[in-house]
């Protein structure tokens, strides 16, 4: 017998209906995602580019984050957050002002780079440089003369890193020239190119920064576009792991082993083995002519002639 739907069933059906409850599911085509794409700014910089980019730079990461330790005093975590191509001129309208600009002159090919710093994280390494507690102002201001002296040691430093970071590639002469408040009075590349923008978060007693690099994106291609240099990248990799296995291989061969020479066996009952007695006589199940094995690691390895050897019993595999 068929059931008979109630007025309220039919009520909360039609409520149903008409929220949009109940309705078929999502289709996977009408499930799959829609990525906005820029056709006026592609991106340019392939996956291989930005992990050759990221292996390169966390060394500079780490060896500036050691020197500005030392230099301040204090722990200063420094971590890789992003590498990414945007339009030069969208980079510096992001900059407020005002700010500390150095910017650098980088060989072969020639061309520039940026690296921006807060104005806050400068007074505060400048203050602990000269000994005091270093505190985080809450509004930028422009850096003084003598602040900016104070900073050419750092700079210089992260020059040679710099430097260090692009070895495994090429080598490159890399100098700080120049120095800026205002960000646009700094024009390294026109405008409406594409910047490669390498972001390190740096942070100093809770404070938390971001270290900015700006790269022209035609001088990374240059280099990384070339098949040379990633036969040289490669190769570097190569001759590490060949470094790595032959030290490994050096560790195994200090490894002592116990090897054993088994002469012979021989079956007893539990009562002949309670009942042994000196000058006992057992016999083996090998015979005197006979090869014996050699166990290593309670393997088998080889099979070996037993004898003598300057007044000591010996076996010759």
């Amino acid at each position: 017998m068929e059931t008979l739907l109630s007025q309220e069933e039919i009520d909360a059906l039609l409520t149903d209906v008409n929220s949009g409850e109940g309705s078929h599911p999502l289709s996977e085509e009408e499930k799959r995602k829609i990525w906005m794409y820029d056709f006026k700014q592609p991106n340019l910089v392939h996956k291989d580019q930005v992990r050759i980019l990221e292996s390169l730079h966390d060394n500079l990461v780490k060896n500036f984050s050691v020197f500005l330790s030392e230099q301040l005093r204090m722990t200063v975590d420094m971590k890789l957050v992003a590498i990414e191509q945007v339009r030069y001129s969208d980079y510096i309208m992001s900059i407020s002002s005002p700010c500390a600009l150095y910017v650098g002159k980088i060989e072969d090919p020639e061309s520039q780079f940026i690296f921006e710093i807060s104005p806050q994280l400068v007074i505060f390494i400048v203050e602990r440089m000269l000994g005091g507690k270093g505190s985080f102002i809450k509004n930028s201001r422009q850096i003084s003369v003598i602040e900016k002296r104070i900073m050419n040691r750092l700079i210089q430093k992260l020059s040679s890193e710099i430097r260090s970071t692009w070895q495994p590639l090429k080598r490159i002469n890399c100098t700080v020239n120049r120095f800026e408040n205002e960000p646009e009075f700094v024009q390294i590349i026109p405008s409406s190119d594409p910047a490669i923008i390498v972001s390190i978060e740096t942070k100093v007693r809770g404070n938390s920064t971001l270290i900015n690099l700006c790269y022209p994106h035609w001088w990374i291609t240059s280099l990384l576009s070339s098949l040379d240099i990633q036969d040289q990248f490669l190769l570097g990799e190569k001759e590490s792991t060949v470094t790595g296995s032959k030290t490994v291989s050096e560790n195994l061969n200090q490894t002592h082993m116990l090897l054993q020479a088994v002469l012979g066996k021989v079956n007893i009952s539990v009562n002949d083995f309670i009942n042994l007695e000196c000058n006992d006589v057992l016999t083996l199940d090998t015979r005197v002519h006979q090869d014996i094995p050699i166990i290593v690691n309670q393997k088998e390895i080889f099979s070996a002639t037993v004898g003598q050897y300057q007044e000591r019993y010996s076996f010759r595999i």
